[in-house]
């Protein structure tokens, strides 16, 4: 009698390990690649530092060490200080709203009034993330709503992937397009001395395609959970209290005026971040003041008092933690190849490789270049620094206007943001959400294959007919 064999389940590693897993084999790689570095000039009016794609030297080989290797990890987190922090006071300021009984009672009345009526709100919601990451390049500003979301997806039937979806995936198919983006679009015009917002036409046909792939998808994936929620990625963690602290959506509870005036300031509050964003360049330390405020308020006006407003506060931001923390792993990666002084060399090399390719073809090779470079500098006016001084006479040579060349740049930076692990706005969702890194890739996958596929498919429309300033 043959004794049965069991499979041994493969076991992804925890979202933790695997940064770590990663920064061990980019220091493995310091003890490789060559080191090297460009020089740098700095734009006078600006203050924005450029490579000098002429001037790439090898220097002395600077490999990481294994002591450095674990300092990597809280080098990253005081790097990542104000994407950490902002977290835990977004989280605090949640609680505290919450602590007050609004969303509980705000979310059963809203849930009780669109009840059947689910693909429409997220294709709604979607939508208007991906319009703010079009206009004013929303990104890691989004994170302050993570909480907000999960409660009405999971008070829907949904769950929580559909929340981190709305918002990752929605502001970065807009992110990509970046009508007047001013992280990539702004600063890649400058670069390449094009009318600043020039090309709006083919990028408006950009966002409408991302966008639409985008809610497409998440639709079809929310009619299969809603038929059968065993389909649902997480389904087996859903009995988990993932946000420990956040209650659910209740439709018997009674919306007082009290719940209004707590949910009213986190209206107001979106409205000023909004503004802030667009018209005074705010970014997450002045966005930490504003929910900071916004907590303490809403508390108040919701009657919780001062004793259980910082109880409340306490309680969300501790909630947020591992969120906080993964985004300081992930930022680990980038100090341990800066400090190998690899990055130079990885960027030089698939320059190298682009100068060989048919010039037919050399537009998606700078595609492919841009979303592998966008996992190293995980940072749209940072990409744009790093790599458009190469990719600019790269394609002059090849014979691609400087627009398309910034189209290549955009796309290989915006629609990889939604799945890299070193991108803060990806693993800091997923962090806050509680959702295993791998569920949010396998769900996500699919979505970055058709995002890439329709931006391959764009660019080379746009390099046929020479998209120009217009």
């Amino acid at each position: 009698m043959e004794k049965s064999v069991k499979k041994k389940k493969l076991t992804v590693p925890h979202s933790f390990a695997l940064l770590f897993l990663i920064i061990v084999i980019c220091t493995v790689l310091t003890w490789i690649v060559p080191a090297g570095e460009f020089a740098t000039y700095e734009d006078p009016k600006t203050g924005v530092t450029y490579l000098d794609p002429d001037n790439f030297n090898y220097i002395e080989s600077s490999p990481v060490g294994l002591f450095e290797m674990f300092g990597a990890v809280p080098r990253g987190m005081i790097s990542a200080a104000d994407i950490i922090f902002f977290l835990f006071i977004v989280g605090g300021a949640f609680g505290v709203i919450e602590g007050t009984g609004a969303f509980a009672a705000g979310i059963g009345s809203l849930v009780k009034r669109l009840e059947g009526r689910e693909i429409f709100l997220i294709s709604v919601l979607t939508a208007i993330f991906a319009i703010g990451g079009s206009l004013f390049g929303l990104a890691e500003q989004g994170l302050a709503l993570i909480p907000v979301a999960i409660l009405l997806t999971t008070s829907l039937g949904l769950d929580r992937i559909v929340a981190v979806a709305i918002i990752v995936a929605g502001s970065q198919a807009g992110f990509s397009s970046g009508i007047f983006n001013p992280f990539t679009t702004a600063v890649g015009h400058k670069m390449a001395d094009l009318p600043l917002y020039s090309g709006k036409g083919f990028r408006l046909v950009g966002l409408i395609v991302f966008t639409g792939i985008t809610i497409w998808y998440l639709a079809r994936y929310i009619k299969k959970i809603k038929a059968n929620p065993e389909l649902s990625l997480v389904h087996s963690l859903e009995d988990e209290n993932l946000i420990e602290n956040f209650q659910g959506a209740d439709a018997d509870l009674e919306l007082t005026t009290k719940h209004k005036a707590a949910l009213a300031t986190l209206v107001v509050a979106v409205v000023i971040l909004a503004y802030g964003v667009a018209f005074h360049g705010w970014y997450l330390m002045e966005l930490s003041y504003l929910f900071f405020g916004m907590g303490i308020v809403a508390g108040l006006v919701g009657g919780s008092g001062m004793n259980k407003t910082a109880e409340d506060f306490v309680k969300g931001a501790t909630s947020l933690t591992m969120g906080a923390l993964i985004v300081g792993f992930a930022r680990g990666i980038v100090i341990v190849l800066q400090d190998g002084k690899i990055l130079d060399t990885i960027i030089k090399g698939l320059s190298t490789i682009i100068m060989a390719l048919p010039n037919q073809i050399t537009v998606l090779g700078m595609y492919i270049v841009q979303v592998l470079v966008n996992f190293l500098i995980p940072s749209g006016s940072g990409q744009a620094a790093a790599t458009l001084p190469i990719m600019l006479p790269l394609g002059d040579m090849a014979g691609i206007t400087r627009q398309v060349s910034i189209l290549v740049m955009e796309y290989g930076n915006g629609l990889s943001n939604a799945i890299y692990p070193t991108v803060g706005l990806c693993i800091g969702a997923v962090g806050i959400a509680k959702v295993p890194y791998e569920k949010w890739v396998k769900w996500a996958l699919p979505l970055m294959g058709l995002w890439h596929l329709a931006g391959a498919i764009l660019l080379l429309i746009a390099n046929a007919i020479q998209l120009g300033p217009f």
